[in-house]
């Protein structure tokens, strides 16, 4: 197989290429990494692992690949829309963090006859001198819509390479459990410019993040879940794991871009007002990053949908 000057284009759902991963930040590219053999596709250009042959996006064919997408919550709809135009995967792998995903991939018609399984990991990677830098073991949380075998075929590819996986009932049920660490661990160490675990290291850091997880539980119960893990306790467990590790969203502000988690705290506000609960815990965290994205000049844009 050539470049994108040569004459053969790259044949997917083979033994070699059976993966791409559509998105290259820093988590995109330990997950296809983890996944070689695979291709790696950025914005306008893709390459393979391990051999870092290179090719344009108009050079893919998508047919019998399975698709994991590790992009921003806002770039999601339009990579959706790009793959449902192209010829269909064999199946979708969304690792995009944020609530109602089933929804938005459902809201693309030509899409919903394609698996489904959402993965959320639970691990930080950062770029550093040009090299990825991992904080804690690889963990995911997997929930599949309607297609059992697709997502134990997942569940069993990530555990091959070194996962440790757990299986969740719903897709919901999983989004929510994840939101709890993205709200309280990127928003406070994004604050204080800081590794996730400064949270631990200042007692009001601590009672803020139990102040938020509380009115999370609260949103929660509202839409029928009771989930035991958005407690302290299951955030401590989780910075004993990748304390050490700078969360996305304060990677985006040090890269002049708005944080991913101001859009999570602004949807899940909407939410609060749809049901006519206060959240001032979740209210003061948008406030002060709005506040700190104005102080770095970096634009901000609102969400006025309450679909995460």
């Amino acid at each position: 197989m050539e470049g994108i000057a040569g004459k053969k284009q790259m044949v997917l759902g083979s033994q070699e290429f059976g993966h791409i991963v559509v998105g290259n930040g820093p988590l995109g590219s330990d997950l296809a990494a983890a996944l070689e053999p695979s291709i790696l596709c950025a914005r306008t250009q893709c390459f393979t692992l391990p051999s870092n042959i290179r090719l344009t996006r108009e050079n893919l064919d998508f047919k019998d690949a399975v698709v994991w997408i590790v992009v921003k919550y806002r770039d999601l709809q339009d990579v959706l829309q790009s793959i449902s135009r192209q010829n269909l995967p064999r199946g979708l792998v969304v690792c995009s963090n944020g609530l109602g995903i089933a929804h938005l991939y459902a809201s693309e018609s030509a899409l919903r006859a394609v698996p489904l399984v959402r993965c959320l990991l639970y691990y930080g990677v950062q770029t550093i001198s040009g090299q990825l830098i991992r904080a804690g073991e690889r963990r995911a949380s997997i929930a599949g819509l309607d297609h059992e075998t697709f997502s134990e075929e997942i569940s069993q590819t990530l555990q091959k390479r070194g996962f440790l996986v757990t299986r969740e009932k719903s897709i919901a049920l999983a989004e929510w459990k994840k939101i709890g660490v993205n709200i309280a661990v990127n928003t406070l160490a994004t604050l204080v410019d800081a590794r996730n675990k400064v949270i631990l290291e200042h007692p009001e850091l601590s009672a803020r993040a139990e102040t938020l997880l509380a009115e999370l539980r609260i949103l929660a119960a509202r839409e029928g879940f009771t989930i035991q893990e958005l407690s302290f306790e299951t955030l401590r467990s989780s910075l004993e794991h990748h304390g050490e590790n700078v969360n996305s969203s304060l990677q985006d502000l040090r890269r002049g871009k708005p944080p991913e988690v101001l859009q999570f705290l602004q949807s899940l506000l909407h939410l609060a007002t749809a049901y006519g609960i206060n959240t001032p815990a979740l209210q003061l965290a948008a406030d002060d990053l709005e506040k700190l994205c104005k102080e770095r000049g970096v634009m901000i844009h609102h969400s006025r949908s309450r679909t995460l």
